[in-house]
């Protein structure tokens, strides 16, 4: 057993700090704020408007991600379509957060049963063991018996610590509470859009507003996926 917890525990060191050098984490939170914000990009040119993007990214995206802006002055110049953006963008994105919401307050759900499950199982394998080790003092049983059931409550304890810890820490730093609100937000914000254009129409102010509310919420996610990088906790 302690050989195979010190290799588990050299092995999670291992991948911890070929992370660290190769930056994995980094990577994948710089280009997904970089699909995004050529996503604006993409919806931008289908509108017909001739606003510039790269005048609209929120200063933290561009201290902290300069590339973005390299990215897209070097992206070749495309005609405008003017095509119908509440259609292909903003019922669409609306229809995803509102699913996308429901996911997550159900996972939410789910995840604090069990999280309450494996609590009161920890308890109740500590009591037992406590009442056990009790029993013992004053009624000894044979030795051998008594060493088995000691080592099955060890086992158990271990392992529904681990389970609580587990289910507690499983979806990383940035909570599934978080990461609903998130969905919510984005969701109130285009239908928000929708019914503003639907009485005012697609007019170039209402999508530039958008296109920067949704830019916004990008840098809002980047920071919160920045305190998300994965550590090396030994306890």
């Amino acid at each position: 057993m302690i050989f195979a917890i010190m290799f588990l525990i050299i092995a999670l060191y291992y991948l911890y700090k070929r992370s660290q050098k190769e930056s994995f984490h980094k990577k994948y939170i710089d280009y997904r704020v970089v699909a995004e914000t050529l996503r604006v990009k993409y919806y931008l040119m289908k509108s017909g408007t001739e606003q510039s993007v790269s005048e609209l990214l929120p200063w933290f995206t561009d201290i902290r991600i300069p590339m973005i802006k390299e990215i897209l002055s070097e992206l070749p110049k495309t005609s405008a379509t003017n095509e119908l953006i509440k259609e292909c963008w903003v019922i669409d994105q609306k229809n995803y957060h509102k699913n996308a919401y429901k996911d997550a307050k159900s996972k939410k759900q789910r995840n604090d049963r069990w999280e309450k499950i494996a609590l009161y199982a920890t308890v109740s394998v500590y009591g037992f063991t406590l009442i056990f080790e009790i029993c013992m003092l004053f009624s000894p049983a044979n030795t051998d018996t008594a060493n088995q059931i000691r080592t099955i409550l060890k086992i158990a304890v271990g392992l529904s610590s681990v389970v609580t810890i587990l289910l507690a820490n499983y979806y990383g730093k940035m909570s599934l509470s978080s990461k609903s609100q998130e969905y919510l937000r984005m969701f109130w914000l285009y239908e928000r859009i929708e019914n503003e254009m639907e009485t005012k129409g697609e007019s170039d102010e209402i999508i530039i507003y958008l296109a920067k509310q949704f830019l916004i919420e990008n840098a809002i996610w980047y920071s919160h996926q920045k305190k998300n990088e994965a550590d090396f906790v030994v306890e």
